[in-house]
């Protein structure tokens, strides 16, 4: 069994090849067992170590790339015709931003 959090995909049955390969390099590509470790993510659908698009990063409880709060830059427009909706006082958040 995988001993790692930084992958998705369906992992291998324990008896196949993962299971013989050691804790520094954990993951089977095909040929040989390498490693792979944050923050890139292993991926068991195509036996490849990859890494999360710019901004991203690999998030190991959800198992997939989100945007960091420090890197999302998406704000909604206050002089806007149309918004998200929003249950509460919007001129507070005006006065916020």
């Amino acid at each position: 069994m995988v001993n790692a959090e930084n992958f998705v995909g369906k992992v291998p049955t324990y008896k196949s090849q993962y299971s013989q390969c050691p804790t520094e390099k954990r993951y089977f590509n095909g040929q040989v067992c390498q490693s792979c470790d944050l923050p890139q993510y292993w991926n068991f659908d195509t036996n490849e170590c990859k890494s999360c698009e710019k901004g991203l990063y690999f998030d190991k409880n959800a198992r997939q790339c989100l945007y960091s709060a420090e890197n999302q830059k998406y704000k909604t427009n206050l002089d806007a015709s149309k918004n998200i909706y929003f249950n509460g006082d919007f001129e507070q958040v005006k006065r916020e931003v």
